[in-house]
């Protein structure tokens, strides 16, 4: 199986953590007085002129073996230490791992041959070695046979012994100390030994792991501790020119090949390529084992090295096996580019809040003390505190050189724990390299598959869309884009990591193509599989039934759907959806009756499911017939029965209902020739926000036998002779409605009345606390309006354009 990279919740363009988090942690010593090297402990008659030639804040030792019989290669063996004695643990990289790469990076700048660290783990692991304390046991019980391991003369191993920060007032304290030997793997001597505790006091420093942001130029560096790179670096120089000191001379540098300084070896995304993939630059597990900066195709890795102007700078990237993947020239960046790169770094700075702890705590998040809360410093002394650290990271980057390379990620690329080496080398001799900080490299240019769509299923308002989710490894997404057709045009609807997504805030009958692609952690995006169609409807299945056709059948015995896009149906005659039968009437839906047709809905079921907007209308064949132009619709012991925004106009009676209990909600019924609303024995519909406007005969409503229905918040407008006629044996409740009268040319509602006008009822009638107009809650479910629909766009189409 293919395994490719996981991706970050919100990563930003590039996070580096291990030489950085040392840049941030390891300052040299800038005040106090520097003590002179202990004499060797086998010897003090070994001491040799160089000693006096070292000061050195700690202690070392070294043995005379050393300047006869020195190493020509090294490897640096896995760090150990306790975590319990330290008091800050960065999130993204471990102590040890920090010590460990930035005593590399200046060991790896003498003349030896000397193991990456990666190729040294991995020779570890192949021996079964798989931990600091397994090595330790080696080296304890024999030595010597780590040099068939890892093919070197001498190995250097190390203890992190101190890893610590703390606040006091306005000042923080830095304390970094390891204990390094470099042991002869021929003989078991130990050749070099330095214990080393580096204490840094900085006023109003933030220790928190630096995070140098280097993607393109435009990209925006984190720069917020001002003890910054030049004491970090020098921090290391000076514990191993306790080692130099005693080389012979020959491997020894001459002062006039002193190396250059190498502040920093960064990647990031090449933010400069247009329309490339994301990239992951978490430095954590990526999902295939490998940590580090992972890029898609189109996107390259843009490498940046920070130090001495006036030198050549070169990147060699290794495979994990040793061989070359590339090599690279690094050019100087324009002043003007380097420049604009500073300033956007001291932007970011100035957006900060000028302190990486919070009040109250130490720099690991831990609780400070007492005397410590009390010193700390408010807003106004953060800021200013951040334009001094400002002021010092432009002055002291003015006078570094800037170098660039661009390693491609070409289409279809793979490699994965790529190491990558910067070597910086002056005209005149002398060189200095730097393990690429963040760990190794991943290209990963090649796309996933195309998911195939298993299933999308019609819900209210929505789809659910299931796919076989692709062989692709840890953290592929899953982009879902929908639209009208499936020739589109499609747009983005969701984004999810598994094999399903649901999509919401859809039109109900509106028909939407959906197609789904995978995207991979570092940005490569697939093909679309094949689209799938489905529709959103109220009730599950709908979108499976037939369509009527031109007219209804004389009888409906099995369910059909009219949607708004099947036309006008008609109906012809005398119709009855029996039993078994059902007529489901989408948005914007049409009955035209002819002269005397009747709907009769008896044993079957009959729902509309119109929109305020798109209502669902029952009018006459004939655009210019009058009122009674057909019988209408009677409800008689459906099976269900439903009617959502819909337009009656110009029946005889518009609906009877008898033995039925429908919801009648945002009904407009007009210009009924005998009755808008008959309802007769067992009627117990629920009737709110709706219109009964101009209906002539015996008016909007008329009841008889024993109904119990139940109206509320609905408009009765013009209805003659009566509103209400009651013929029943109960009383009407029809509390808490709108009673207007009409008036020329002014809206309806606004002439409604508090109190119904006398003689708008026949028979026993309640009307208590009438309305004087519709309710805000009726507002979006009817508009009081014409039968006329107003046509609107599609908010299917509206969404994914």
């Amino acid at each position: 199986m293919r395994r490719t990279v996981a991706p970050a919740a919100s990563p930003p363009p590039l996070v580096l953590v291990a030489l950085l988090a040392a840049l941030a942690l390891f300052p040299a010593l800038t005040s106090g007085c520097a003590t002179m090297r202990r004499a060797p402990a086998h010897s003090a008659a070994n001491a040799t002129s160089a000693d006096a030639a070292v000061p050195f804040s700690g202690e070392y030792q070294v043995s005379e073996r050393l300047a006869t019989h020195p190493p020509r290669s090294i490897a640096v063996l896995p760090f150990s230490g306790d975590p319990t004695q330290w008091s800050f643990v960065p999130e993204d990289a471990a102590p040890t791992d920090i010590v460990r790469r930035g005593l590399y990076n200046h060991l790896a700048a003498l003349p030896l041959r000397d193991v990456e660290l990666a190729d040294v783990d991995a020779r570890l692991a192949r021996a079964g070695l798989l931990s600091p304390a397994e090595v330790e046991l080696q080296m304890d019980t024999d030595p010597r046979a780590l040099r068939d391991v890892l093919d070197v003369d001498a190995v250097v191993q190390g203890r992190v012994t101190h890893f610590d920060r703390m606040y006091v007032g306005l000042v923080s304290q830095v304390a970094v100390g390891c204990d390094v030997t470099m042991t002869d793997l021929t003989t078991g001597e130990v050749l070099w030994s330095a214990q080393y505790v580096s204490r840094a006091l900085a006023g109003g420093v933030d220790v928190t792991p630096v995070g140098l942001a280097l993607g393109a130029l435009a990209s925006a560096w984190n720069l917020r501790p001002v003890q910054l790179l030049r004491e970090t670096d020098e921090a290391f120089r000076e514990i191993v020119a306790t080692l130099t000191a005693h080389l012979p001379r020959e491997l020894a540098p001459p002062p006039a090949a002193l190396p250059p300084r190498l502040d920093l070896f960064a990647a990031g995304p090449d933010e400069a390529t247009p329309g490339a993939p994301g990239s992951n630059a978490t430095g954590k597990d990526n999902g295939n084992g490998t940590p580090g900066l992972t890029l898609g195709a189109g996107r390259g890795a843009l490498l940046t090295v920070v130090g001495d102007p006036g030198a050549r700078a070169v990147a060699t990237v290794y495979r994990p096996d040793g061989s070359t993947y590339a090599t690279l020239d690094m050019a100087p960046l324009a002043p003007a580019l380097r420049a604009r790169a500073v300033d956007t770094a001291l932007a970011r700075l100035a957006a900060l809040d000028g302190g990486g702890a919070r009040p109250g705590t130490d720099g690991g998040g831990a609780q400070a003390g007492p005397d410590a809360r009390a010193a700390q410093a408010g807003p106004d002394a953060r800021a200013a505190q951040a334009g001094m650290d400002g002021a010092r990271v432009r002055a002291y980057l003015a006078g570094r050189a800037f170098y660039r390379a661009v390693l491609p990620v070409p289409p279809g690329a793979e490699a994965y724990g790529l190491t990558a080496v910067a070597r910086l080398e002056r005209s005149g001799g002398g060189a200095a390299q730097a393990v690429l900080s963040g760990g190794p490299l991943n290209l990963d240019g090649l796309p996933p598959a195309a998911p195939a769509i298993l299933d999308a299923v019609g819900a209210d308002q929505s789809l659910r869309v299931r796919w076989r989710p692709v062989d692709h490894g840890p953290g592929t997404a899953y982009e879902v884009q929908a639209g009208p057709a499936p020739d589109g045009p499609f747009g983005p609807m969701a984004r999810t990591t598994g094999g399903r997504a649901e999509l919401a805030g859809l039109e109900n009958f509106a028909p939407l193509a959906v197609r789904v692609r995978a995207v991979d952690a570092a940005g490569n995006a697939g093909p679309f599989g094949a689209p799938v169609t489905a529709m959103p409807a109220p009730e599950p299945g709908l979108a499976a039934l037939d369509a009527p056709g031109a007219a209804l059948p004389e009888t409906i015995a099995r369910p059909l759907l009219l949607r708004a896009g099947d036309g006008p149906c008609a109906v012809h005659g005398a119709t009855r959806i029996v039993r078994g039968g059902a007529l489901y009437l989408g948005p914007g839906a049409v009955l035209r009756f002819a002269p005397g047709a009747r709907l009769t809905v008896e044993g079957g079921a009959l729902a509309a499911f119109g929109e305020p907007d798109a209502p669902v209308r029952l009018i006459p064949a004939q655009d210019n017939a009058g009122p009674g132009a057909f019988d209408g619709v009677v409800l008689h012991a459906p099976a269900r029965a439903l009617l959502r925004h819909v337009a009656i106009v110009n029946a005889a009676v518009a609906l009877e209902v008898r033995h039925a209990a429908p919801e009648l909600t945002g009904l407009r019924i007009e210009g009924a020739g005998q009755a808008a609303l008959l309802l007769g024995d067992g009627a117990r519909p629920v009737v709110t926000c709706s219109r009964f406007a101009h209906n002539r005969g015996m008016g909007a409503v008329v009841a008889e036998g024993a109904p119990a229905p139940r109206f509320r918040a609905n408009l009765f407008l013009d209805n003659t002779p009566f509103d209400v006629q009651n013929f029943s044996s109960v009383e009407l409740d029809l509390s808490a409605n709108a009673w207007a009268d009409p008036v020329d040319g002014a809206n309806a509602t606004a002439t409604a009345a508090t109190v119904p006008a006398p003689g708008r009822f026949l028979g026993a009638v309640r009307a208590d606390a009438p309305l004087a107009g519709l309710p805000a809650s009726c507002l979006d479910t009817t508009d009081g309006g014409s039968a006329e629909p107003t046509p609107q766009p599609s908010a299917i189409a509206k969404g994914v354009q």
